[in-house]
């Protein structure tokens, strides 16, 4: 058992740092899910630092997110292994 969410955040290629979270959108699975309180916890700190405000859109499980990333619908999501991996190399 692990005592930490396994997500890595991803993000499209031209955001680099925190700050440039601000005002983005966001894909979770849906509201209330793992991967919805795996973001909020993981931007939490971000948020602090840059006064960021963020905006979520339910759209299903990772490799969709990940789809809506590349497509420009959305501009970050979080995913588990594989798919985060797979999101790295593929962009």
């Amino acid at each position: 058992m692990l005592d930490k969410l396994n997500y890595q955040l991803i993000t499209r290629p031209e955001i680099k740092n925190v700050e440039q979270l601000k005002g983005k959108k966001f894909g979770v699975s849906r509201y209330g899910s793992s991967a919805d309180f795996g973001m909020r916890a993981m931007l939490k700190t971000g948020r602090r630092r840059s006064g960021q405000r963020r905006d979520d859109f339910a759209i299903g499980d990772e490799p969709a997110r990940i789809a809506a990333i590349k497509s420009g619908n959305i501009d970050g999501t979080v995913a588990n292994a594989p798919f985060g991996i797979e999101a790295e190399s593929s962009s």
